[in-house]
């Protein structure tokens, strides 16, 4: 039986999130598929990490002497290219390849350059789409440095906790999650790479810079990690009445609602008359029909020169001060609602207008706002405590990239408890 703290209750919970957050939806079938996730191009189950008790000093030098074996630089030109069996990156002894993190990069480059026009795109230098294939690896690597961390943290909590027991423990809950993979992911990866078979799409993600294992791999790594942040990061925070009201108070110039209207109106521009009385006396008959039963939305579609004539004169929700016309936004939320204003003359030509409906200045009722302001309360919450749980991990956890201008031994070593958390 596994410990509460590490084993098969908390990695099950979190598989449907990790399965629904991934797997295509029935109603996404029109939609593009997303790029499938690189995974690390040497297939294999990553080994435990260092001793929890082992000192942060010979961690880091440990790891220090493995990174200076491959002469990885600690810089880099604008213009290095990188193997897809490249080490770019390391989070305590887990590894990161340059395969993990390149199909993502070059899906983006295409997607960038597909947007651009013809004649730029074949302006485009070498040494330019090296500069951004650089700053794109920079970007794309934080997200799996984030997963490596929680997933070393796992097995880390995994080796304090299960003891011996710990190899059992992980096959069988690879097994679970492997199986997971195998039902919600393979066939999303295949429908991704549009490949027919388990082959194609070997072939397809191997050409990628990734593989099935890679991609199983990196699945587990997010499934452990979503138990990590599980536990780390409140559920449900408790707000008090006290803080809600603190919030509604601090910000009550959000809670204020503007004046808006609905309305329609007929115009008649004055380039296109003549003179001005011809204008005027062409929107006097359109008024005065209107007046005397015939439908506002038919006269303005079949004689009103305004934008929205074709709507029938239409116009939706309406801020007050958002019109150009002063004269016009004057009228609207001044005049009595459902009646014809008298004719109102502008820089542009003559106009009446007819309110439908129309809101007054007010506020949001502290009732009414509470449950926005608690979810909003429980959001930060949570991510002021996934960052400080995070911020943790890596001082705890060795971090160390190719694009660094230091490595971690250069810093102060962390010190890492001797004891379980």
């Amino acid at each position: 039986m596994f410990p509460r703290r590490f084993g098969l209750v908390g990695v099950v919970s979190v598989l449907g999130i990790v399965a629904s957050a991934q797997s295509p939806r029935s109603s996404d079938s029109t939609t593009a598929a997303r790029p499938p996730i690189a995974g690390p191009v040497t297939p294999g189950v990553a080994q435990l990490p260092y001793s929890p008790t082992q000192p942060a000093v010979v961690r880091d030098g440990a790891l220090q002497a493995k990174l200076n074996a491959t002469g990885q630089p600690t810089a880099l030109s604008a213009l290095q290219v990188f193997e897809q069996t490249e080490l770019i990156g390391a989070v305590g002894n887990e590894q990161i390849l340059a395969g993990d993190v390149l199909p993502m990069v070059e899906q983006e480059i295409r997607r960038l350059m597909q947007k651009m026009p013809a004649n730029q795109r074949a302006a485009v230098t070498p040494a330019e789409l090296a500069t951004v294939r650089k700053a794109l690896m920079q970007r794309m690597l934080q997200p799996i440095i984030r997963n490596k961390l929680l997933y070393v943290d796992f097995l880390r909590d995994g080796a304090q906790n299960a003891g011996a027991q710990i190899d059992e423990q992980l096959n069988q809950i690879n097994s679970r999650v492997d199986a997971e993979f195998e039902k919600s992911q393979v066939p999303h990866l295949m429908k991704t790479v549009k490949a027919t078979s388990r082959a194609e799409l070997e072939t397809s993600l191997r050409r990628l810079g990734s593989s099935l294992k890679g991609q199983q791999q990196l699945f587990r790594e997010q499934v452990m990690g979503m138990q990590m942040r599980q536990r780390y990061v409140t559920n449900n925070p408790e707000i008090s009445l006290d803080q809600l009201l603190e919030r509604y108070q601090e910000n009550i110039d959000d809670y204020q609602v503007q004046p808006k209207v609905r309305w329609e109106k007929l115009t008649v521009l004055l380039e296109r008359y003549p003179s001005r009385d011809a204008a005027y006396n062409d929107l006097v008959d359109m008024g005065n029909r209107v007046f005397f039963g015939a439908s506002f939305s038919e006269i303005a579609k079949l004689r009103s020169q305004g934008v929205n004539a074709k709507e029938g004169g239409y116009h939706g929700w309406t801020n007050q001060g958002s019109l150009v016309s002063s004269v016009i936004d004057e009228a609207l939320f001044t005049l009595p609602v459902d009646q014809l204003s008298p004719i109102l003359e502008d820089q542009s030509g003559f106009h009446i207008v007819r309110i439908l409906e129309r809101t007054e200045r007010s506020r949001v009722r502290f009732r009414d706002a509470q449950e926005q302001i608690k979810k909003d309360l429980q959001e930060e919450q949570q991510q002021k405590e996934w960052e400080g749980y995070l911020a943790r991990l890596q001082k705890e956890i060795p971090v160390w990239t190719v694009f660094d201008k230091t490595t971690r031994s250069a810093q102060k070593p962390p010190t890492v408890p001797a004891t379980p958390r």
